[in-house]
């Protein structure tokens, strides 16, 4: 049976033409002939899985983040990869094919990143929720955000390939993803021009069209294994389980006390080191609520033994 339809090759093309990038100028601007031939061109690579050397092919752009980082600094900097319209159409394809529906479909309530039409202010209208239920209460309420270092660099494609299948991804969908990043070769734009080409392994790219749907299921699938909604220690919202709040690689959390947040941090450590990552020292804190003494309390418990992640 045809794999790729002419219906989601179309699909793909609109997505393109509607991105407006240059990249794609070449393919969305051509004659319907001409995007014909290619259609079925990526069929045939589809079908038996062969993809040309050069869709190994990634170059790094580098982005600064903004805020208080210096432009001049790696770190302050993220890097998209990018690659031209061929091998992105065929991921697009493959994406749009077997990928998309049951990775979505596949996420808890508590992810939302990557999910069309969800924003963060939902998440912030949550935890505001929860805060001002625990204040009515006369309840204390810590708050617990945590940024994964480096998500994208860090996270192992085998861990993607892994919950894909988990949800009911297309085996061959998933197969032909891994294929298209399995032999990674990168250069980097810089102020001086090109580097050289250097081979780099299965990766997956930020800035990818599978990248973040993939990224937001792993971590989601994580999270919920060591944190199933409204367990021991866990907050409810009346008779609403809750659980950490998810935005792609952002975590929020809210415990009732300092004893549930080391709890907590002991199951968040558990999930990074599972998932071969590390959390960002200077984005992972935690925030005191309650009234005067409720939050004195709390900050004489911290003086006496602090909150460490994974104890």
């Amino acid at each position: 049976c045809v794999f790729i339809t002419k219906d989601i090759f179309d699909t793909v093309l609109s997505k393109f033409k509607k991105s407006g990038k240059k990249n794609y100028h070449f393919l969305v601007r051509a004659g319907k002939k001409f995007q014909d031939v290619v259609y079925k061109f990526c069929q045939e690579m589809i079908e038996k899985e062969t993809f040309p050397d050069s869709f190994k092919d990634t170059t790094l752009h580098m982005i600064f983040k903004g805020g208080k980082g210096k432009r001049h600094k790696l770190p302050d900097n993220r890097f998209i990869h990018s690659k031209p319209w061929w091998p992105r159409l065929i991921e697009g394809l493959t994406v749009e094919e077997g990928m998309r529906q049951p990775l979505i479909e596949g996420s808890s309530v508590y992810q939302i990143g990557g999910q069309p039409g969800h924003r963060a202010e939902e998440h912030v209208f949550v935890m505001k929720s929860i805060i001002a239920r625990q204040r009515a209460q006369g309840k204390s309420i810590v708050i617990q955000p945590s940024d994964i270092k480096k998500y994208f660099d860090k996270e192992m494609i085998e861990d993607v390939y892994a919950t894909s299948l988990k949800r009911g991804v297309n085996p061959k969908s998933i197969r032909i993803w891994y294929k298209l990043n399995q032999n990674t070769r990168i250069q980097v734009r810089t102020g001086a021009g090109l580097s050289k080409y250097t081979e780099v392994g299965a990766v997956v790219g930020q800035g990818t069209i599978a990248g973040a749907l993939g990224s937001q299921a792993v971590l989601d699938n994580g999270v919920s294994e060591y944190f199933p909604p409204g367990g021991e220690d866990e907050l409810n919202y009346g008779t609403i389980a809750m659980a950490p709040l998810l935005f792609q690689d952002d975590i929020i959390h809210g415990t009732g006390g300092i004893r549930a947040a080391r709890l907590a941090n002991i199951r968040i450590d558990k999930v990074v080191k599972k998932l071969n990552l590390n959390l960002h020292e200077d984005k992972t804190s935690c925030i005191l609520l309650g009234s005067k003494k409720q939050q004195n309390d709390m900050k004489k418990e911290l003086l006496r033994k602090p909150l460490f992640c994974g104890q």
